[in-house]
């Protein structure tokens, strides 16, 4: 993708609109990176339709952007987020976990479930259930840091204040370092 390497490259595409988010301030330059690396990519292969996962979904919008801002042809879909028994979302990150650390880290899942419940029996501050998803992942002694929790409106990627059925599509993300072995963004 890069003839001469990527620090000879002169073009790339820029990523705006998703530099706001927890996960681009945690990660600089990935975004711009993707756009760039996606642009090339449907530049040669040239697809009528592209899936991307939901699992990342500032990624899947950034794309989705990308297509309309850049006139490009293609109809992108967003694949369903996938599981391993336990919960935990599939992702090649998973790769960086041993098959113990993979057990554990169901925990994270079990915390957005346990945040789903209490939104069931009525809780619509975000705040409150970000403080639970973060009470449950506090205690455990194989995550070594909570990046960031957050409760977004998708079309936006901006925090919300509440739950709401008047709100638009929201998103919980969230970004762990499991053991020093890896970031899992969920």
């Amino acid at each position: 993708m890069y003839p001469g390497g990527h620090s000879n490259m002169v073009c790339k595409v820029s990523a705006f609109g998703v530099d706001h988010t927890f996960e681009a301030q945690s990660r600089p330059g990935f975004f711009s990176g993707v756009a760039t690396v996606v642009t090339k990519l449907f530049n040669v292969v040239k697809p009528s339709v592209a899936i991307f996962g939901q699992k990342d979904a500032v990624q899947l919008h950034l794309i989705r952007k990308l297509v309309r801002d850049l006139n490009f042809d293609i109809q992108i879909i967003g694949g369903d987020i996938i599981r391993e028994p336990n919960g935990l979302a599939m992702s090649s990150r998973n790769n960086y976990l041993t098959t113990e650390d993979r057990e554990r880290a169901a925990i994270i899942y079990k915390a957005l479930q346990w945040a789903e419940q209490l939104f069931i029996r009525g809780e619509r501050k975000a705040e409150t259930l970000i403080k639970e998803i973060q009470m449950k992942l506090q205690g455990e002694s194989h995550i070594s840091k909570i990046d960031y929790i957050m409760i977004d409106d998708y079309e936006t990627f901006k925090p919300v204040d509440a739950v709401l059925p008047s709100n638009s599509v929201l998103i919980i993300s969230l970004a762990v370092v499991f053991l020093e072995q890896g970031l899992l963004i969920i």
